[in-house]
């Protein structure tokens, strides 16, 4: 298992190893059976729900990152023609 977690960590690609170790770790301690039924719609609700949040997150961090790096931006005087 130390093997494993050690070469995932070295991965080329961090995400992609991270990915695959929560995987990991995720069906190491969730429970082996669920006595629970999740219907399609409700599955499409929270896939949508978890898509728009991702979106949602990556529009507000573009968002703030471009006005924080306008605080330092050098601005430069307008041209008069």
């Amino acid at each position: 298992m130390i093997r494993l977690v050690r070469h995932l960590v070295r991965h080329p690609a961090p995400a992609a190893g991270m990915l695959w170790f929560g995987f990991i770790v995720f069906h190491m301690v969730a429970p082996s059976r669920a006595w629970a039924y999740l219907d399609p719609i409700t599955g499409s609700i929270v896939l949508q729900v978890l898509a728009a949040g991702f979106v949602a997150g990556l529009a507000t961090f573009r968002r703030t990152r471009a006005w924080f790096a306008g605080l330092f931006r050098k601005r430069t005087a307008d041209r008069e023609s």
